[in-house]
């Protein structure tokens, strides 16, 4: 599904996926939801520095005696790293947030990361996030704007170079 989403994208700014549109609403959450997914690809530096106890381990492992149990032979096997492309269309992506009011981020985070799940995002558990302090529907068009700003920002670069 991602490779798919990064190639619609790339039509739409080529200008083959929306025609002479340029940059669709549909085609810049796309990039952003694969943004989004590649971020959660990458290792978490922070975890494994918590796990060092010493220089030294407390226990020498003996596998020759079969000294191994603590291994989890049902473990998901870890997703690969990202590629040096992969990288460089997180990164660009993730660069459009810069078009996004400082107030929005946060919103567009959370929506991004329920989308990376589910086809659409659950605006009454966002509320809630925000403490309830708007309508679910507030927090709907709080981030189609802050899409729709992207995508004309998007589109104004492409038209003025």
């Amino acid at each position: 599904m991602l490779s798919s989403t990064f190639s619609n994208a790339s039509k739409a700014r080529n200008g083959e996926f929306g025609g002479d549109l340029g940059w669709t609403f549909d085609a810049v959450q796309e990039r952003l939801v694969e943004a989004w997914a590649f971020l959660a690809r990458l290792p978490d530096r922070e975890a494994g520095w918590l796990r060092v106890q010493a220089t030294w381990p407390d226990v020498r492992r003996h596998h020759a005696f079969g000294d191994y149990g603590d291994m989890d032979v049902d473990a998901r096997p870890r997703l690969p790293g990202l590629s040096s492309v992969e990288v460089g269309q997180m990164e660009e992506a993730l660069g459009w947030l810069q078009h996004v009011p400082e107030r929005d981020r946060k919103l567009v985070g959370l929506v991004l990361a329920q989308l990376q799940r589910a086809a659409r995002p659950e605006w009454a558990w966002i509320a809630r996030r925000f403490g309830n302090v708007a309508e679910p529907d507030a927090y709907r068009k709080r981030y189609g704007r802050a899409v729709t700003r992207i995508c004309q920002a998007l589109n104004a670069a492409e038209n003025r170079g």
